[in-house]
């Protein structure tokens, strides 16, 4: 680096901040809460099948259907789908200052994940009675949800 004045380069070695020093930042909480939602996802959509009806297998059903209603333990996919949202949710409000495009759209998100937690699938077992409602408005949850990840990743582009 050349010193205004002295005429010659010098090296000058900065000290990197000591990562347990500084001072967490909203980048850090938002990281921290991604990891979280994720985690409790992965947790439910990996333990739920064990405890959930005989008949479903992941392979042949999806994640909506181990949370359907009146679904055995359904309780624990729900619970995964819930904190994944709010997690994602917040995350993304604590980064909107800084990357708009895609955090508004994460935001919505993870509000639609929320929904799809709150309003369940119909069961595997279509004779078990259910809410043909409470399905429809699931289904709309799941395809806002689709739409808000597809226009994250569109406004991370920019």
């Amino acid at each position: 680096m050349l010193h205004p004045g002295r005429g010659t380069h010098h090296c000058v070695r900065r000290r990197r901040p000591d990562a347990l020093a500084r001072r967490p930042t909203s980048r850090d909480a938002a990281s921290y809460l991604t990891l979280a939602g994720v985690a409790a996802f992965t947790v439910a959509a990996v333990t739920g099948p064990a405890f959930s009806h005989p008949d479903y297998s992941s392979l042949a059903h999806t994640t909506s259907e181990l949370a359907g209603q009146s679904m055995p333990n359904a309780w624990i996919m729900r619970s995964g789908f819930m904190v994944f949202g709010v997690c994602v949710a917040l995350a993304a409000a604590l980064r909107l200052q800084l990357r708009p495009l895609t955090a508004a759209p994460l935001i919505l998100f993870g509000a639609a994940m929320t929904a799809a937690a709150i309003w369940s699938n119909a069961p595997i077992d279509r004779a078990v009675g259910h809410s043909v409602r409470e399905d429809q408005i699931h289904s709309i949850a799941a395809s806002f949800m689709g739409l808000a990840f597809a226009a994250a990743c569109t406004g991370r582009l920019w």
